[in-house]
This record gives C-alpha cells, structure tokens and sequence, in this order.
C-alpha cells in the first residue's frame, strides 16, 4: 500500500515508473511466494499421511527431477554430478510428503553451490537397527557455520542473506515431514 502511494507521487510529478513498476512486481512476487510456502507448512501439517513403501531409488529419481525442474532456467544447464548410491532401502510412509521433503532438500543441495564450481551431490541411505530408514544427502556447497546448525530448520531462517534467493522455507518442510513420520533431521557441516 505504501508503494502504491509512492507510485501516485512519482505519476504526479511525471518520473518514470519502469523502474518502481518492476520492484513492485518483484516485491509481489516474493509475497506470493511466501504466502504459498507459509500454506504448504499449514497444509502439510494437517494432511492426513498416508502410509506406503516405495523403492528408495524411484524416491530419489522423482525427488531430483523436482529440484532439477525447479532450478531457475539459467542453471538448468550447468553440469551436476550426482552420485547415487545403489540399493537404497525402500522407504516407508506418505510417498507423496517424502518425495516432497527430498525434492527440498535437493533443491537446497542445488541451490547453495559455490560460485565456479559444478555442485556434486551423493545420497545414501541405510535400514537402522531399529528397522527406520536414513537417507543422507551430502553436496559440495558453500556450508554454514556449525553453530548455527539448528537454525536451518526453522521458517525463513536465512543464514547466507541475499547471496543466495530464496525464503528459509524448504528446510523447515523437510524437518516437518520427517518430523511427522517419527524421525528426525540433521545438518552437518564440513
């Protein structure tokens, strides 16, 4: 509302409104993001889950190709290694939220590469001993501090500001997911 008022007075007196145009529709466009982020936790929080078993390889094929297809246009044909572990353990629980949690933290491995440098992504898993399920995803990208480890699963926690796009929302997706299917999540940095 604020910047419609500034918009009236740059129309007034005659200033090009390209400029403050485009801000708005960037501003717009991140608002509406946030809210769709904000309602995909509610959402998610309410469903009800749907328990499956599905192959930990096709999880995590349809899970990289979401973050691949989410990838902004220009970094879509830059070179990723991913390595893949073979025989992944089938993974119980709502396949659709898994393959949703998976897709984000992909998504985040992509998005938080280092400048000049291809992102180089692994994912293993192993069955526990007490029969849960451990999928690990490591990646090549700038890291955080250690101390603030914890903070990376909250909503719009941003440890990096502005260099990297993006509201804070993706990890504290995947923490509810695996939170709801009775486990946990961690982040480790090198």
């Amino acid at each position: 509302l604020a910047y419609g008022e500034v918009l009236r007075e740059m129309a007034a007196s005659g200033e090009d409104l390209a400029p403050a145009l485009a801000q708005l529709d960037r501003s717009s466009r991140q608002l509406g993001e946030m809210l769709d982020a904000v309602l995909a936790l509610v959402r998610l929080s309410g469903a009800p889950l749907q328990p499956g078993l599905t192959d930990g390889a096709l999880l995590v094929a349809e899970a990289r190709r979401a973050a691949e297809a989410a990838l902004p246009e220009a970094d879509r044909a830059r070179a990723i290694r991913w390595d893949i572990a073979p025989g992944l353990p089938p993974v119980p629980g709502d396949v659709a939220q898994l393959r949703q949690a998976l897709a984000a933290l992909l998504a985040n491995a992509l998005k938080f590469t280092r400048p000049a440098v291809a992102p180089c992504i692994q994912v293993d898993g192993a069955v526990l001993p007490n029969g849960g399920v451990q999928l690990r995803v490591h990646d090549n990208g700038a890291g955080f501090p250690p101390a603030q480890a914890t903070r990376l699963f909250q909503p719009f926690a941003r440890l990096h500001g502005a260099r990297f796009e993006g509201l804070g929302m993706g990890l504290a997706l995947v923490q509810q997911v695996v939170r709801r299917h009775g486990g946990s999540v961690r982040a480790e940095a090198a």
